[in-house]
């Protein structure tokens, strides 16, 4: 899981210089959220029998909602 955080908070990051903005610290925080998220509903789905592919859906669906909605200027402020 870490693997995987650390390598979307690097998309993040490319994302932001392709854009124009810094590095920040909130890339990280922001990976380790969506990828909490995505944890969370696939290992509720399993205890509970549900369908991995819809769950699976369901939490990208959630982690792009997020991002949609996300207060930009609250990322330069993590440390």
């Amino acid at each position: 899981m870490q693997q995987v955080t650390e390598e979307i908070a690097n998309l993040f990051g490319d994302f932001n210089r392709r854009s124009g903005r810094p590095d920040s610290p909130g890339d990280a925080l922001l990976a380790a959220a969506g990828v909490g998220v995505a944890r969370q509903v696939c290992q509720y789905a399993l205890d509970n029998d549900y369908d991995l592919e819809v769950a699976g859906a369901l939490a990208s669906s959630f982690a792009e909602a997020g991002l949609r909605g996300i207060d930009t200027s609250l990322l330069g402020s993590v440390s």
